[in-house]
């Protein structure tokens, strides 16, 4: 059994976790990434327990469009079996979200303005991000 999401965000450590029960031989475990633009290998292992429940952290990067649907294939191989499975996924950038807040909701004039600014992901859990230029008008 192979648990990947469905959804996968760039930039951010997703997990695949690998389910393998009453092997009888050493097998490699590979999965991959693919698309009309690029195949990505994720991982390759080579597993010779009898029975494992493993995880895989990895990070893609980020992508030239937004969101892209790309296939992703597993495959365990060993010297008297072999088993494959592809399947779809949804690869997206991650995209942070800006909050600015500010001590007052209305300043007068000559009033220092005092505020802080909070990024956070789409989940909003915060971001450790510096802001690289900030412009007051």
């Amino acid at each position: 059994m192979v648990l990947v999401p469905s959804l996968l965000h760039t930039g951010t450590p997703e997990k695949c976790c690998l389910l393998l029960s009453h092997l009888n031989e050493t097998v490699t475990v590979s999965a991959s990434l693919e698309s009309i633009r690029e195949n990505r290998s994720l991982f390759t292992d080579v597993v010779a327990e009898k029975d494992l429940f493993h995880c895989v952290s990895f990070t893609l990067p980020r992508s030239p469009t937004s969101q892209e649907v790309m296939f992703l294939t597993i495959q365990v191989k060993g010297s008297t079996q072999e088993f494959k499975k592809r399947t779809t996924v949804l690869v997206k950038n991650e995209e942070s979200l800006v909050f600015v807040q500010t001590d007052k909701p209305i300043y007068k004039p000559e009033q220092t303005v005092k505020f802080r600014i909070v990024l956070l992901d789409e989940s909003f859990h915060p971001l450790n991000e510096l802001v690289s230029l900030l412009i007051s008008i």
